[in-house]
């Protein structure tokens, strides 16, 4: 699979490579280089990721936030057959969550106070977010948990939830202990450098 066509930035790519992974089951991302050597993230996706782009660009080059490289027309995407395009500068590095090669604590701090900018920074007029504020389900987390135990593990007793349905889809069982199994690590690392930083988040907030 290629990735769209990059004239609306002036790019002429040479070589590219289609990124497997990535939380947006609705995009594909290549890592693709120019004429001139530059390398470049090039996202494409169902997604309307306008506002993010947006309010990634108006942080500035300081903020620890890369910024979309602006069209020749200075917009932040362009829109090819259905598809919302942006293209970044790819950046080289270790993967945060990798053990023993993620970030030191300091690093962890600076995470945070990037994070703190990001919460700061007043959101773009030209671009109206999708949803205001966090969407609330008037349920907490733990009983959620709870009831989503019951019904894929099987156990069904939870209140309010059919103890049939505990026994509808036991394969999930497998399906759970690999998805818990492969957030853990991530879980367990953020929780071991969590101190650090909640300090960047905090002292970077503080005027």
């Amino acid at each position: 699979m290629a990735p769209p066509s990059l004239g609306a930035w002036g790019l002429d790519v040479v070589d590219e490579l289609l990124i497997v992974g990535g939380l947006d089951p609705d995009a594909a991302v290549w890592q693709v280089r120019d004429r001139s050597g530059d390398e470049w993230a090039v996202k494409a996706t169902r997604r309307d990721c306008r506002f993010g782009l947006a309010l990634a660009a108006a942080l500035g080059p300081d903020s620890g936030v890369v910024a979309p490289l602006p069209t020749r027309t200075g917009d932040h995407w362009a829109e090819c057959d259905g598809l919302l395009v942006s293209v970044s500068p790819w950046i080289l590095g270790d993967d945060a969550a990798e053990e023993g090669r993620g970030l030191d604590l300091d690093q962890w701090a600076e995470l945070g106070a990037v994070v703190r900018r990001v919460h700061d920074q007043p959101p773009p007029a030209s671009v109206a977010p999708l949803r205001q504020g966090v969407k609330r389900t008037g349920r907490r987390a733990r009983v959620r948990l709870r009831d989503l135990d019951a019904r894929f593990v099987g156990a069904g007793q939870a209140p309010g939830v059919d103890p049939e349905l505990g026994q509808t889809n036991p394969d999930y069982n497998g399906i759970m202990a690999l998805a818990v199994i492969s957030v853990l690590p991530m879980v367990a690392l953020f929780l071991a450098f969590q101190r650090f930083f909640v300090q960047g988040f905090v002292r970077s907030g503080v005027r």
